[in-house]
């Protein structure tokens, strides 16, 4: 198992070793904030389009974030 963080949250900073992460992983857990942060989920499926370039080498599961009390 990996957690791969997105850092900072721009694509351009993925590091080398979150990439090679990402290569070795076949199924990706996916965070679903809800409708207000889906530019969050677009941009983590954006980051797999980009670095794995076999779609079918790879599955994603979303799962729904959990509320908390805050």
């Amino acid at each position: 198992m990996h957690v791969i963080g997105i850092g900072a949250g721009d694509p351009r900073q993925l590091t080398l070793e979150a990439v090679e992460a990402m290569r070795d992983t076949e199924v990706f857990f996916v965070l679903d904030k809800g409708e207000e942060k889906s530019d969050l989920t677009a941009l983590r499926y954006g980051m797999l389009d980009a670095h794995l370039p076999d779609p079918g080498a790879y599955r994603v599961v979303s799962v729904p974030d959990p509320e908390r009390d805050r």
